[in-house]
């Protein structure tokens, strides 16, 4: 709600970088496709949610919505789990195209930690577990849980 530009938001651990870990070629020809379909080209940064579990703006759909598939486009279900049907060809494109309109894609912790962390701020004990300050010789320090998880000597 408070971060207009995150499109999706789902568990890291069915979070897909096909970058890393390309999606099969015959799956990927039938993905372009699809995708020119409805006006998009492959985003740079691909990453997809493994199935569709996740929590979308509605939004980013709309240009699925406003495309020319209807339920008549999409085969019977795929009993031997090919990787060949339009159904398989959607699961990425629902990412890729929030994606491509500007929106970022992260993982439900990462939000949840960042809540905490404002909400902790205010606490007396934010110093214990976040630390973020310049020391005297000007270099400036990140430290969680009194471990310094980042450094860089200022000039």
């Amino acid at each position: 709600e408070h971060s207009p530009n995150i499109g999706i938001v789902a568990n890291h651990k069915i979070l897909r970088n096909d970058n890393l870990f390309p999606l099969p070629k015959i799956n990927q020809n039938n993905i372009f496709k699809t995708l020119k379909n409805i006006g998009f080209s492959i985003p740079h940064k691909k990453i997809h949610v493994a199935g569709t579990m996740f929590i979308a703006r509605a939004k980013v759909f709309l240009p699925i919505a406003n495309s020319s598939y209807t339920i008549n486009n999409f085969e019977t279900p795929d009993q031997a789990h090919t990787d060949t049907s339009l159904a398989h060809a959607f699961e990425p494109i629902l990412c890729y195209i929030p994606i491509t309109q500007g929106y970022k894609i992260t993982d439900c912790y990462t939000l949840k930690i960042i809540q905490i962390l404002h909400k902790i701020k205010i606490s007396k004990t934010f110093k214990i577990i976040y630390e973020n300050k310049i020391t005297d010789s000007n270099k400036h320090i990140i430290k969680l849980l009194k471990i310094p998880v980042w450094h860089k000597k200022l000039k």
